[in-house]
């Protein structure tokens, strides 16, 4: 869900993404990415997010992954909140 008061009524009812991406194999355990991904605002009446996702993902172990990514607003039209974010992931797969 989205951040803020879930009795908020300016909240979107129906949020929704899409997108489209690249993945390059850099070596047998390392994979790069790069995504674009369209949004809905958490908001009514406020327009889309565009953001850049870039990252990679590195098997560490069998079944075991580290994942890294960095994302980045291109919308341009907030300037008062962060226009970077960073996630950093560990998943098991068995």
């Amino acid at each position: 869900g989205a951040m803020g008061d879930s009795d908020d009524r300016n909240r979107r009812d129906f949020q929704w993404s899409t997108g489209v991406g690249l993945d390059y194999q850099c070596d047998e355990d390392t994979i790069g990415t790069f995504n674009y991904i369209n949004r809905s605002a958490d908001q009514n009446g406020e327009s889309n997010d565009s953001i850049i996702e870039v990252g990679f993902s590195r098997k560490i172990a069998d079944g075991q992954h580290v994942k890294l990514a960095v994302d980045v607003d291109v919308s341009g039209r907030n300037d008062d909140i962060a226009n970077v974010g960073a996630k950093l992931q560990w998943s098991i797969e068995w």
